[in-house]
């Protein structure tokens, strides 16, 4: 099972996404945060040779 909080905090720590400081209002409850994908750092990371951790 994929734990919402802890895959949300993998993703943001790691540096591949970044708020775009935009929300979406039209959802039910709390308005959702936007982010944008960074293509640069994952090939940045693919270039040195970096793992990405996050598998078990």
């Amino acid at each position: 099972n994929l734990h919402k909080q802890n895959f949300r905090r993998l993703v943001e720590n790691s540096g591949l996404v970044e708020s775009t400081g935009e929300i979406e209002p039209q959802t039910r409850g709390r308005p959702a945060a936007k982010f944008r994908f960074r293509r640069e750092v994952l090939r940045e990371r693919l270039a040195a040779g970096v793992r990405i951790s996050g598998s078990r």
